[in-house]
């Protein structure tokens, strides 16, 4: 099955560096994303770094440089276990609580349910870019060591192109 971009996506994908564009668009046509940030103004970096959403300060964020070098990404979960999703999965509290209502399910199994989407996507964005020859680096593994459990900061939507392989 084959996907496509709406009109916010379409719109981040116009700010990303042409190796992004190019994983997102093979990605795209295998799995359902929602392409949420790529390039990141100062104002709007410093105010990500002051809520704590990044650990870096403007100019240092891969999302800092035009066009940019990362971009955020959350996955479309269009069914799960035979109930009807259909939304792309931020991870927003007021979403958890609703989907646990719709699934008849815990919030913490809700919470299962997205890291294994989150895993799963990056898992596609990952073998794209190597396919591609693109070395890229994942929020949930800054290091790229394969151990995500060695991490202090967890940013699961985060996708970063690091050059090629």
């Amino acid at each position: 099955m084959s996907y496509t971009f709406g009109p916010k996506s379409l719109k981040v994908r116009s700010t990303l560096c042409p190796e992004l564009v190019e994983i997102v668009d093979k990605v795209i046509l295998v799995y359902d994303v929602s392409l949420i940030e790529g390039h990141r103004p100062e104002e709007i970096q410093t105010a990500a770094f002051n809520s704590g959403a990044s650990r870096v300060q403007w100019p240092h964020s891969d999302h800092n440089v035009f066009p940019s070098n990362a971009v955020d990404v959350w996955p479309f979960l269009h069914e799960y276990s035979g109930v009807r999703i259909y939304e792309s999965l931020s991870g927003h509290p007021k979403q958890v609580a609703r989907l646990a209502r719709k699934l008849k399910c815990s919030k913490s199994k809700v919470h299962q349910i997205m890291v294994e989407e989150y895993q799963k996507m990056i898992g596609v964005f990952m073998g794209v870019g190597a396919a591609l020859g693109y070395k890229l680096q994942s929020g949930s593994d800054w290091d790229s060591d394969l151990d995500r459990s060695d991490q202090k900061f967890i940013d699961l939507p985060h996708i970063a192109f690091k050059g090629t392989l």
